[in-house]
């Protein structure tokens, strides 16, 4: 099963980002309706209010996703998940 990775871009860069893809022959515009958005965006805020700041998203054709994330420097052992070891 081949991994793979979505990685999260801050609102601050995301000018910059979409340019230089554009450059590279990197189009958007492609919509499909689906609930994965607020699905996404529920899981998110939820880890971000436990201490965990999400960056990347490593996902495959099971139903798990992997969150890459940065940890909060008060976040404490209560506010944690269930969490590989990496």
């Amino acid at each position: 099963m081949k991994n793979n990775i979505l990685i999260l871009v801050p609102k601050s860069e995301e000018k910059e980002l979409l340019a230089e893809m554009h450059h590279t022959g990197v189009e958007r515009g492609l919509i499909v309706r689906t609930s994965i958005g607020s699905e996404l965006t529920k899981l998110i805020t939820s880890m971000s209010k436990r201490g965990y700041f999400v960056n990347g998203i490593v996902f495959d054709e099971s139903n798990n996703l992997e969150f890459m994330f940065q940890r909060h420097s008060k976040q404490t052992e209560q506010m944690k998940l269930a969490e590989l070891k990496s």
